[in-house]
């Protein structure tokens, strides 16, 4: 019996150790840290890996782009000499010939049509209208948008004028006079003098009704002659 007890005993300690020890249990945030450490060391050892063994390869090919980059930049600077040494040549032509041998050697230059616009002068002087009004016309259709553009379209109309051809003339002044890519000055300016032409012709009402485009409003020469010249018509 005393030996069964302690027996029993024995068995009851042996539960309450069992019980009394906590049992483990696995964090899962700590496993999958340990995991995505473990990944980015091994992530930045293949890096390393390929970094060294490429390395000459990784080197060579930078070299190559600072070379092509180096010679682009020489290239532009190339260039933009050349370009800036034919608008200066261009700029510097004064007379018919000159302007005409510049024009030959560079006639793709950013500065041909100012040289152009002036060689279609020269010859409206020298007497030449036909030939400076081709260059005008020509300038009026293909320059880009700016000042060589907004005068060879006035000047296109200027020269019709001068040859007597007024119809022509007047048309060409409207055309300028409704063309929003021109600057205001140069609209009023186109607008007065196809108003004026038609005074001349007798034609009042068409010339009234062309001098409204003008907003005078807005000070200005040309605003300043179409009124007098609606007085005149009044």
């Amino acid at each position: 019996m005393k030996n069964k007890k302690k027996n029993q005993w024995k068995k009851k300690k042996s539960n309450t150790a069992l019980e009394a020890k906590p049992v483990e249990k696995k964090d899962p945030k700590k496993n999958i840290g340990t995991i995505a450490a473990m990944d980015a060391v091994d992530d930045f050892d293949r890096f390393e890996d390929f970094f060294t063994t490429n390395l000459k390869l990784i080197l060579t090919s930078f070299a190559t782009a600072a070379i092509i980059i180096v010679i682009a930049a020489i290239a532009y600077f190339v260039i933009e000499s050349k370009q800036n040494a034919a608008a200066d040549k261009l700029l510097a032509a004064k007379t018919i010939p000159e302007i005409e041998k510049a024009l030959k050697q560079h006639p793709e230059n950013k500065a041909a049509c100012v040289a152009e616009l002036r060689l279609a002068t020269l010859k409206f002087k020298a007497g030449d209208k036909k030939t400076a009004l081709e260059i005008y016309s020509k300038l009026a259709k293909s320059a880009p948008t700016g000042e060589p553009r907004d005068r060879a379209a006035l000047n296109q109309a200027y020269t019709q004028e001068a040859m007597n051809d007024i119809d022509n003339a007047i048309q060409s002044f409207k055309a300028v006079g409704a063309d929003l890519s021109h600057p205001e000055y140069i609209r009023n300016e186109a607008n007065y003098s196809a108003a004026r032409l038609l005074i001349a012709k007798g034609d009042k009402k068409n010339a009234q009704n062309t001098l409204k485009s003008i907003d005078f409003n807005k000070p200005g020469f040309w605003a300043a002659q179409a009124q007098r010249l609606i007085q005149r018509t009044n």
